[in-house]
């Protein structure tokens, strides 16, 4: 029972952890980007 239990808290985390996973890459993605103008903004100055 408590293997079972184990289990399924698991498999809870890993469907929290991928729920997450589009946030973080979206946030990552739109970080990067802004990281890149700032530095085209600091090579046209």
């Amino acid at each position: 029972m408590k293997i079972f239990l184990a289990k399924k808290r698991n498999i809870f985390l890993a469907r929290l952890f991928l729920g997450q996973l589009p946030l973080l890459v979206s946030t990552y993605l739109f970080l990067s980007r802004q990281f890149l103008n700032f530095s085209l903004v600091f090579q046209f100055f």
